[in-house]
């Protein structure tokens, strides 16, 4: 893509390169699938040639991207296709200088980094690798000195939501970071073996999420908040919150089949209370399994005229 061309982040394409990773985190949604094949560099590229051409932004995803040998050669391969290339990545091999290096003149334009904690002790306990949280960070100052745009997002769960502020004051004495997101948890098959230490109710986030916001903002971070219903937020926060339901994805990988499996995007919903609610076209919803293990008590509806905020 030239440089002068705006392009439009909104379209993108996630493509799973493995589901092998070396954290071993407590609501992983890939490790029940680790068995499962990866594609080929041949098939990657394919990939890249036919599938995503409509899609001006590649991610490539895991389990951990960075596993895989071919990495680089797959980052060069796409930038020479045009797409602008992001890695969804834990970070911790980015410790390595000479890898990090090696990544960045492949032409790396980002990396958006899970970061569970402003600790070790609560990063390394999501995560369950000791070390993992000085990995990421050592990592992403390796980043930040090839000028790679560094996002980074925490899975708001039971054992860190209660600190999302301080996680935001750690990421904005971090210059080098340009944008701060919290997601909410998508309640996998590893999440509910580890529900009585992960999991918790949306509505019990919502304040530590809107303090963080502030924190973030404030500091001229750009800020986000992802698969959250507006209608659990105050309005003043409602503009923080992208509608996932409409941003253009597509998710490729390998199914446990052996065969390339191309997936339109389904991720946020909405849940039957909110058919009424003026604010449904705009509202993200959140993940499915979230309503169907809490159903949808905590929502609030918005049967009359809201006001303006956006």
């Amino acid at each position: 893509m030239e440089e002068n061309i705006k392009i439009d982040k909104s379209k993108r394409s996630f493509i799973i390169l493995t589901r092998r990773c070396i954290n071993n985190c407590l609501f992983c949604t890939e490790k029940s699938k680790a068995h499962w094949p990866e594609p080929t560099t041949k098939e990657v590229k394919e990939i890249l040639m036919r599938d995503c051409k409509l899609f001006p932004c590649v991610d490539f995803s895991g389990g951990e991207p960075t596993l895989r040998k071919d990495i680089c050669e797959l980052i060069e391969y796409a930038k020479k296709l045009g797409y602008y290339v992001r890695l969804f990545t834990n970070g911790r091999l980015f410790s390595n200088s000479e890898f990090t290096k090696r990544v960045a003149m492949a032409g790396l334009d980002a990396v958006l980094i899970p970061l569970h904690g402003h600790t070790a002790e609560i990063h390394d306990r999501v995560t369950q690798k000791s070390g993992s949280f000085k990995q990421t960070i050592l990592g992403i100052k390796n980043l930040a000195s090839y000028n790679i745009e560094i996002q980074l997002k925490t899975i708001s769960n039971k054992i860190n939501y209660k600190i999302l502020p301080n996680v935001a004051s750690f990421v904005v004495s971090l210059p080098y970071v340009c944008s701060f997101g919290m997601d909410m948890l998508v309640i996998s098959k590893i999440a509910l073996e580890n529900k009585e230490t992960i999991l918790t109710k949306l509505s019990n986030m919502v304040p530590y999420i809107e303090r963080a916001v502030d924190i973030s903002i404030n500091a001229g971070k750009k800020t986000s908040i992802w698969s959250m219903p507006l209608c659990l937020v105050k309005q003043n926060y409602w503009k923080y919150i992208p509608n996932n339901r409409v941003i253009k994805e597509i998710h490729i990988g390998l199914d446990n089949k052996n065969n390339i499996s191309t997936m339109g995007y389904q991720g946020q919903v909405l849940a039957p209370i909110c058919e009424n609610c003026l604010l449904k076209e705009r509202c993200s919803g959140t993940w499915p399994p979230y309503f169907r293990i809490y159903g949808d008590g905590e929502l609030k509806p918005i049967i009359g005229p809201p006001h303006s905020c956006f």
